[in-house]
């Protein structure tokens, strides 16, 4: 969808009669700064918009990669706690087992 709005604006600013084989206003001479046309604008804007696009990628791929080491770190934590956990269990069966017979 937005590559057809893309287009459109394209096709738009290449038709439009102020921006078709004038790169400069009726006052201003041959000479004078040639301002871009629709297509480079777009470009630009484009390119930062990948850029920022790109830096916010950057930046949430950080996030997720430090959630996952502190989620990581508290799942061994966790495996850790319930190894100990099962071990008294396992010692509470045996003592209370050798108690009955």
């Amino acid at each position: 969808m937005l590559k057809y709005f893309l287009y459109t604006i394209i096709a738009w600013g290449l038709l439009d009669p102020h921006t078709q084989g004038q790169g400069f206003s009726h006052s201003q001479g041959p000479v004078a700064y040639q301002q871009p046309t629709l297509a480079e604008k777009i470009a630009a804007h484009q390119h930062q918009w990948f850029t920022y696009n790109s830096q916010k990628e950057t930046e949430t791929q950080e996030k997720i990669d430090k959630l996952e080491s502190v989620i990581e770190s508290q799942v061994q934590a966790i495996q850790i706690k319930m190894g100990n956990e099962i071990q008294a269990l396992r010692k509470l069966i045996e003592h209370t087992s050798e108690e009955e017979t």
